[in-house]
């Protein structure tokens, strides 16, 4: 790795400039640029590409890949494109990132969007789940209850529910209603024997599918909080579930290097007898 020092330029009492830092580069940097609006430092790297930094803090932002390494670039006045002279050629680069969300304490594990697509929800080894506004980038709400990493998250196409799962075995839901307050506790908690690995639910938000390091996968209801059904079909701890949207199929992949693609053939579950149910019988109509 390769460290370029750079000083602010606001002048203390003595008339020096600022403390230096640096810009950590994986390569050597030949050329530096910074953008009309201060918000990015572009540079040209020995390595063929072009690289992207956020000045206040040196996070490298983006990383393109271009034929040669690029002998002179300069920002567009939008700060959104660079141009770079490469090999015979004038590049016209335009720049993919848009924000960046900060807010977690650790490695940010999870993301999804909402389905309006005004914000965004991630999830983090912080045991965090937090709302974003892209419009702003500003964090607006947060779920709590992990106890542990959140390791995936999944929204619901109405937008009525977030659904998470932790390292502490537990997946939960909270609703995404608008009005909600700026912290949310969950309306509802699962508990798996080990770590919860993917969450996925349905389009409507009735229904839960989870897997975990047990290697089963489970569907749940979430109007009751009730266990739907249960495929034991992996050798190995389940990695990754996919329900469908109307809630009727549950695609699993896990660590034995298989995908499993079952029906979910449950209808519903309630709570019938508030000790146990010793029968149950159709009404001859079939209509309960």
């Amino acid at each position: 790795l390769y460290h370029v020092p750079y000083w602010p330029l606001t002048a203390l009492a003595d008339g020096k400039p600022g403390e230096a830092a640096a810009y950590t580069s994986p390569a050597v940097l030949t050329h530096l640029r910074f953008s009309a609006d201060g918000s990015r430092l572009a540079a040209a790297a020995a390595d063929k590409s072009l690289l992207t930094f956020d000045p206040a803090d040196g996070l490298l932002l983006e990383r393109i890949a271009v034929a040669e390494s690029p002998a002179d670039l300069a920002f567009a006045p939008d700060s959104q494109t660079v141009i770079a002279a490469v090999a015979n050629d004038a590049l016209v680069q335009p720049l993919s990132l848009l924000q960046v969300l900060r807010g977690h304490e650790g490695a940010a594990t999870a993301i999804n969007f909402l389905p309006d697509g005004t914000g965004v929800v991630s999830g983090g080894a912080d045991k965090t789940l937090r709302l974003w506004t892209l419009a702003d980038g500003k964090q607006v709400r947060t779920f709590n209850g992990a106890t542990d990493a959140v390791t995936d998250l999944s929204i619901a196409k109405d937008g009525s529910l977030l659904v998470a799962g932790s390292a502490d075995k537990f997946a939960r839901a909270w609703p995404l209603a608008a009005e909600a307050a700026a912290a949310v506790e969950p309306q509802a908690a699962w508990e798996h024997t080990g770590v919860v690995h993917g969450v996925s639910v349905s389009g409507d938000g009735a229904r839960v599918a989870t897997t975990g390091e047990d290697g089963v996968v489970r569907v749940w209801d979430v109007a009751s909080s009730r266990e739907l059904e249960r495929f034991g079909a992996h050798a190995m701890p389940a990695l990754a579930v996919s329900l469908s949207t109307d809630g009727k199929s549950v695609l699993s992949g896990s660590a034995d290097k298989s995908a499993v693609l079952s029906s979910v053939s449950a209808q519903r579950v309630f709570v019938a007898d508030a000790t146990k149910v010793a029968g149950a019988a159709f009404l001859p109509d079939g209509s309960a």
